[in-house]
């Protein structure tokens, strides 16, 4: 999955569910913690979600 559709899926998980874990991330979308920690950063830094 690439970057740009899996911060999409991300922010519209979390427009379902107000909030969600990093583990649960990584096993929906098969990616390391590290990966998804990585992708929330990146959508924090962009103002896209608050941590």
């Amino acid at each position: 999955m690439l970057t740009e559709e899996r911060h999409q899926k991300i922010l519209q998980l979390l427009d379902q569910k107000s909030v969600v874990k990093s583990q649960e991330l990584a096993s929906l979308f098969n990616a390391s913690e590290s990966t998804i920690r990585r992708d929330l950063q990146e959508l924090e830094d962009a103002n896209l979600l608050e941590r």
